[in-house]
């Protein structure tokens, strides 16, 4: 049983080509054109004033505007306001507050300076990671702490 795929990119256009036993078929599938250019204006620089380490790692995870909920919130969290944010799953509730908050972070300080609660080890992680993903050309460190873990471990960490 052979197979091979080889993809290739066109313009806006991802080409694949499948042998499957034997059996050549080419296919290809339109790619939005918003997330194929790297030149569209980034909106969180513009509008939010956010950094560039962090704007390049939004670009990367290809974040170039707002999602609904994170226009309506990130001003708020860049102002300091307390905030309660009920949206649906992948509204990204998660970047609306980790953006701002990331983007103040003081790399050159060594203790702890955001804590985030959930009410899972699952979200915790997933958090911690995308905090992590947004800061990473900042350097930004991150580190879920849950139970079932022992503790000692984790304090060295943190």
């Amino acid at each position: 049983m052979s197979q091979s795929i080889k993809a290739k990119t066109i313009g806006l256009t991802l080409y694949f080509y499948i042998e499957y036993k034997g059996i050549k078929n080419y296919r290809y599938l339109y790619l939005r054109k918003a997330y194929m250019s790297r030149e569209k204006e980034n909106v969180f620089r513009n509008k939010y004033n956010i950094s560039e380490e962090i704007c390049k790692a939004l670009e990367i995870m290809n974040y170039h505007s707002p999602m609904p909920v994170q226009a309506e919130v990130i001003k708020d969290v860049q102002a300091g306001k307390d905030l309660i944010v009920k949206s649906k799953t992948g509204s990204g509730k998660t970047a609306a507050f980790a953006i701002p908050i990331v983007d103040e972070l003081d790399i050159e300080e060594n203790l702890p300076q955001v804590l985030v609660l959930t009410p899972t080890r699952e979200l915790a992680v997933q958090v911690c990671e995308e905090m992590a993903d947004i800061g990473k050309y900042k350097k930004v460190r991150c580190l879920p702490i849950y139970g079932k873990q022992p503790i000692h471990i984790q304090l060295r960490q943190l």
